[in-house]
């Protein structure tokens, strides 16, 4: 019928394929909504434009891919990071493993001392670790944000008193920026006649006398357990990682033995002993502050 024709022709004339002036002003405002907002939801989604749908796309990818790669490595990274190991732990583990060690392997030469001094480097101070000095003042290490020196020492220690004059001149010249810590290993009493011979800006505290299993010297602290020979400095950074463990000193003279008597021999002067030790402790505080 000539309505049907109408109707049919309609749906295939060419009015259909250029919209009147009012369509085209509805297609083109759904498109500029479609671009501020950013967003392809739209009732006809052939308003917005393809290349505008794979722009948005492909930024949605990136974003997503981006932020889960992140999250992938920075598991993996937290996972592959060694814990802080607390000294007190691993001081007991470095010497079990060096002791295990030599009992497999008979070919491994290194020096006890040696391979636990490097052991312990890398270590961690408990942050509750407190100490009372001899004035009966408390110590906290946490709250001490400045790098660390610990000077563990003895008044039986020949290079721990000649070194004194050095070690006084270090902690004036470096007290702004380190905390200085001695550590002793004597009978309170035996120790006060020594006191006075060093600064006032170090905390010295006493520990008791006593040896461990293996016969060696030892301050028994509950959270910090020296078991190194006297003198030994602990290098410790703001963080509370010990940075580096120098075992021995200086001293003027050393004994030997020269047939059934023991003599003693002069090894260097008191200013070249000061000179040595005044350096050797600059040198590594030099290398604890640029850790900051």
């Amino acid at each position: 019928t000539p309505v049907e024709t109408q109707c049919i022709a309609s749906q295939t004339s060419p009015s259909t394929l250029n919209p009147s002036p009012d369509l085209t002003r509805l297609k083109h405002k759904r498109r500029r909504n479609a671009l501020r907002l950013n967003t392809p939801i739209f009732p006809n989604r052939t308003l917005y434009p393809i290349k505008h749908q794979k722009k948005f796309t492909m930024k949605k990818f990136t974003c997503i891919f981006t932020l889960g790669a992140t999250l992938f490595l920075a598991s993996c990274f937290h996972k592959t990071m060694p814990p802080k190991e607390p000294y007190n732990v691993r001081v007991i583990n470095c010497y079990e493993a060096y002791d295990s060690i030599v009992a497999s392997d008979s070919t491994f030469q290194t020096d006890q001392l040696i391979y636990v001094i490097q052991c312990l480097e890398g270590s961690y101070l408990d942050d509750s670790i407190t100490f009372t000095n001899m004035k009966g003042e408390i110590v906290d290490i946490d709250n001490i944000k400045k790098p660390i020196l610990i000077r563990a020492f003895s008044s039986w220690c020949r290079p721990c008193i000649e070194e004194i004059p050095a070690l006084n001149q270090i902690i004036e010249d470096y007290s702004d920026r380190v905390e200085f810590i001695g550590l002793t290993w004597d009978a309170e009493e035996r120790f006060k006649k020594h006191r006075d011979k060093y600064h006032d800006n170090i905390n010295i505290i006493n520990a008791k006398e006593e040896k461990d299993i293996s016969d060696q010297v030892l301050i028994d602290h509950p959270k910090f357990k020296h078991r190194l020979p006297f003198p030994t400095s602990y290098y410790i950074t703001p963080d509370k990682e010990i940075a580096k463990v120098f075992l021995g000193g200086f001293q003027t003279k050393t004994q030997v033995v020269q047939g059934d008597s023991i003599v003693e021999i002069q090894i260097m002067t008191e200013q070249e002993l000061y000179d040595m030790s005044y350096e050797t402790y600059s040198t590594y505080l030099d290398s604890l502050i640029t850790i900051q």
